[in-house]
């Protein structure tokens, strides 16, 4: 009867297993973004796929098409971010740098702009309302 239950628990335990493991870490879900870059993705946590790339700093957002973004372009479309340059970037809310801004340090990371810091910004209003950054 015991190795039922056992067998049980883990048939039923199966599904959970499944989705932790296909749930990537951060790690690795930002492996993607080049050395010296801002990338940044369509939605939180890093997905989906292949990040939006940036090298310098940038007036205005519509220049970069995507055509998973409602805009047709990376303006207003940005869930998460990632720093792997050698400085601190800022993210605008509107071009030409302007309007409300949120700082990234050198090497760090925002899967979530709702999220409480140190992981977040604690500001939704943040989600999908990138139009500029700037940087060195």
């Amino acid at each position: 009867m015991r190795t039922r239950n056992v067998l049980a628990a883990g048939i039923a335990a199966l599904p959970l297993l499944s989705m932790l493991a296909a749930a990537p870490s951060a790690e690795a879900a930002t492996a993607s973004c080049p050395a010296d870059s801002l990338c940044f993705w369509v939605d939180t946590n890093y997905s989906p796929g292949a990040p939006g790339v940036v090298k310098h700093s940038n007036p205005n957002f519509t220049a970069f098409p995507h055509s998973a973004c409602q805009t047709g372009t990376w303006n207003d479309c940005i869930s998460s971010i990632a720093n792997t340059k050698g400085c601190t970037a800022y993210f605008h809310v509107d071009a030409n740098y302007r309007g409300h801004s949120h700082s990234l340090a050198a090497g760090d990371r925002v899967p979530n702009f709702a999220a409480q810091p140190p992981t977040g910004y604690n500001d939704p209003g943040f989600n999908d309302k990138i139009s500029s950054d700037s940087t060195c």
